[in-house]
């Protein structure tokens, strides 16, 4: 397999990042059409990267932390454009938001604290979390804001969020970032301790 071939979900992650200034521009500007496809790319790309790697066989330690590197810009970039298009909508939802963000960062830094290093776990919570968030923003960029998708959407990332706080606590080893649940966990856990 040629090198570029191998690269190409990794390329896909830098895409991410670098498709943000993009679409922050074409939302400031009011552009919804383009912000929407901009979006729908850079989404996309978030699937394919990791679905890429996994069918080349080329998932690397270093793919899967620059994939986590490009979502949380990308996926912050997401609430700041739906502010730029929606500015009275999204103010009732913006402490809220915040709130969980703050809360998001504060498990990294938990994390970071307890480990020396900040872990790269792919689990089913946040995955979950992340897809109901895509699927708001694409259908506020396509149909308008709806208040009520966005509550839904912040109940999710909260238990999404609790969960990889949980894991983080219960992770005691770098080979368990392969996990993709706390249970998982809970369960390689208790077989250890037999």
């Amino acid at each position: 397999m040629n090198k570029f071939v191998k690269n190409i979900p990794n390329g896909l992650s830098i895409f991410r990042l670098l498709s943000i200034p993009f679409f922050l521009y074409f939302s400031y500007k009011g552009n919804r059409e383009v912000a929407t496809i901009l979006f729908i790319v850079g989404a996309l790309s978030d699937t394919l990267d990791g679905f890429m790697a996994r069918a080349l066989k080329v998932t690397s330690v270093l793919g899967r932390k620059l994939d986590s590197i490009a979502d949380f810009p990308f996926y912050t970039s997401a609430i700041i454009a739906l502010y730029f298009l929606f500015p009275n909508d999204i103010s009732e939802i913006f402490y809220i938001a915040t709130w969980i963000l703050g809360l998001h960062l504060s498990t990294i830094a938990y994390a970071f604290l307890k480990h020396g290093r900040i872990p790269f776990a792919h689990l089913i919570g946040p995955k979950a979390s992340g897809v109901a968030y895509s699927a708001a923003v694409l259908y506020a960029l396509l149909f308008g804001f709806n208040m009520n998708i966005f509550y839904i959407v912040i109940v999710i990332f909260a238990i999404g969020t609790i969960e990889r706080l949980a894991f983080y606590i219960l992770m005691t080893d770098e080979s368990q970032e392969e996990l993709i649940s706390v249970f998982q966990l809970i369960k390689l856990r208790k077989e250890i301790n037999k």
